[in-house]
């Protein structure tokens, strides 16, 4: 009989130990990510990500694979679906955005994310003030100071924070919609009710793939892992335990 095991991919300026309340309220073999680790690592787009991502986490016999991620994690994490279809067993995806179609928002996207890379790798900048101006953008209120006091510890690693910033911005990630038709995985799809916009791109993505599920947390935003583990958490369990 084969293993249940979870691999978690974190969001951007987050940490593998975000998701420790979800593991705690499912249960299982949880491998949670640094994905500062594969940009140190010299990681430089998506599809060095993927390889990144098979030598960190082989694949194992008798070990079935559950993909997670969580806003920039879940970009990752789609990109490694759609890369190897036959890898993973099943894919949940929190918060994430599967990519822009349009060319002139590609190249704004690109731009404004340069900005944050400015900010967050420039030390004149003090690092607290390069977390409270990223935690102010409107799709992440929310979660406030206690956030921002999570984060102080990543200071050491700004060039990577930076990097990450340019790397995976989402302006340069490949538009994956006509790829989500070809994926046969049993993927669920997981927004905050409260978050219109990822509400509405979760709906559409879970349309896509043909064993696609949709699940809205009410009272929730954007930061799902966030602002109510409980939910998400028991959620996940009761899908994990019905596909399974």
């Amino acid at each position: 009989m084969s293993r249940q095991r979870f691999i978690a991919l974190h969001g951007m300026l987050g940490d593998p130990a975000d998701w420790q309340p979800i593991a705690d309220r499912v249960g299982g073999e949880w491998v949670a990510l640094d994905l500062l680790d594969a940009i140190e690592a010299g990681v430089e787009d998506f599809e060095s990500f993927c390889r990144w991502l098979n030598q960190e986490v082989p694949q194992s016999a008798g070990v079935e694979d559950c993909l997670l991620g969580y806003s920039l994690g879940g970009r990752l994490a789609m990109h490694a679906m759609v890369a190897d279809r036959q890898r993973w067993q099943h894919v949940v995806i929190v918060s994430a955005h599967p990519g822009l179609e349009d060319e002139d928002e590609k190249v704004a996207r690109v731009d404004a994310d340069a900005l944050w890379e400015e900010r967050f790798g420039d030390d004149d900048v003090a690092w607290d003030a390069a977390l409270r101006m990223w935690n102010a953008q409107p799709v992440l209120a929310g979660v406030g100071d206690d956030w921002v006091a999570g984060r102080l510890a990543l200071e050491p690693r700004r060039a990577a924070v930076a990097r990450a910033m340019r790397c995976w911005s989402l302006g340069r990630q490949q538009a994956l919609w006509d790829d989500l038709e070809r994926c046969d995985l049993p993927c669920l799809w997981v927004a905050g009710a409260v978050d219109g916009k990822f509400a509405a791109l979760s709906e559409r993505a879970s349309g896509l793939c043909v064993r696609g599920e949709l699940a809205l947390v009410d009272g929730v935003g954007h930061r799902v892992l966030h602002e109510s583990p409980e939910r998400f958490g028991a959620l996940l369990r009761d899908w994990v335990a019905r596909i399974g």
